[in-house]
C-alpha cells in the first residue's frame, strides 16, 4: 500500500495501550491525613522496592482499620490501574454496585493492584 506524503502509519496496538483520560468524577487527592500522606510517600518511590511493599502494606492495614470496603473491579470503571493509584471519586446518587453504599458522597479511591493483568483489580474505597 501506498502512503501519501503527508500520511503517516499508525500503530494501531500502540494507540489501543495508551492510558485512558481521567474520569470527569474523579478528583486528585490533596488531602494531608495520614492515608493521604502514605500515599504520596509510596507514589514518590520510582521503584518495588522493598522500602515501597512495606509502605503499601502500612496502607492496606490503615484502610482496614479505618473500615474501607475492600471490593474487586475494573480499571476502565474507575480509571485507576496501578497498584497504589489513589482518587477522589464523587460517587453519583445513582451509583449501583460495589460503591452504591457511598452515594452522593466523597470517597477516597486506591487501587490495590491485580492477581494477574487479565484480571480486575482490587480497590479499597472509604468516605472523606
Amino acid at each position: 500500500m501506498k502512503l501519501k506524503d503527508d500520511a503517516v502509519p499508525v500503530n494501531t496496538r500502540a494507540v489501543n495501550r495508551v492510558h485512558r483520560p481521567p474520569s470527569p468524577l474523579m478528583i486528585p487527592d490533596q488531602m494531608e491525613d495520614e492515608l493521604g500522606i502514605l500515599l504520596r510517600r509510596l507514589n514518590d518511590i520510582p521503584s518495588w522496592t522493598k522500602e515501597k511493599h512495606q509502605a503499601f502494606e502500612e496502607i492496606s492495614r490503615l484502610a482496614k482499620k479505618r473500615k474501607y470496603k475492600f471490593f474487586k473491579g475494573h480499571c476502565r470503571t474507575y480509571h485507576l490501574q496501578r497498584k497504589g493509584d489513589h482518587g477522589l471519586f464523587d460517587v453519583p446518587p445513582n451509583k449501583r454496585g460495589a460503591l452504591a453504599e457511598f452515594r452522593g458522597k466523597r470517597v477516597r479511591l486506591i487501587c490495590g493492584g491485580a492477581w494477574d493483568q487479565y484480571s480486575d483489580r482490587w480497590y479499597f474505597a472509604g468516605p472523606i
